[in-house]
């Protein structure tokens, strides 16, 4: 299935790894939400962003500086610099394009594939059959992790807190 650099699929925050660009983004989320898919993938390409956890409790996804940034008062959502983005998809294939991994049209192309399969298709189904084009993959497109990877395997982490009878697996 997917390799998350040999670590198990679980809920848990990945290594954090070594910052290789510096930028100006400012990702909005709480830990409850698709912001952790965005996280992760910072993380994998090495860049580094302030992270600004939402309580949503007391309503801070609702504030008036909040509601700028997302006007629907949703998180995960990101500034960078002037530009504010919301949609956990919309974020990893900005962040992909930005940061150099997707450098032609072939590459967004099947990226924003397998962003928008597990925005709509994964999340919103049952693991049925028509699922196993993703076993025997080690990475989605082919030799490399990718943006794709994050997009899809970030909704398997969802498996062990609606199923707790499945066993985490080693990829």
């Amino acid at each position: 299935m997917l390799a998350a650099r040999s670590r198990p699929f679980t809920s848990a925050a990945p290594a954090r790894r070594a910052v290789v660009a510096r930028s100006s983004l400012k990702l909005y989320t709480n830990p409850a939400s698709r912001g952790k898919f965005v996280e992760w993938y910072l993380q994998e390409i090495g860049v580094d962003a302030e992270l600004v956890n939402l309580d949503m409790k007391e309503k801070q996804h609702k504030s008036e500086q909040f509601m700028k940034v997302n006007p629907f008062g949703k998180v995960p959502a990101m500034q960078d610099g002037e530009l504010s983005l919301f949609e956990s998809g919309a974020l990893l294939t900005y962040l992909a394009d930005k940061y150099g991994k997707l450098d032609t049209p072939e590459a967004r192309g099947k990226a924003a594939q397998w962003v928008l399969f597990a925005n709509s298709t994964l999340a919103n189904s049952v693991f049925v059959e028509q699922f196993r084009v993703l076993a025997g993959k080690e990475f989605l497109e082919g030799g490399a992790f990718s943006v794709s990877d994050v997009a899809v395997g970030a909704y398997l982490l969802y498996i062990p807190a609606f199923l707790p009878q499945v066993r985490a697996v080693r990829c």
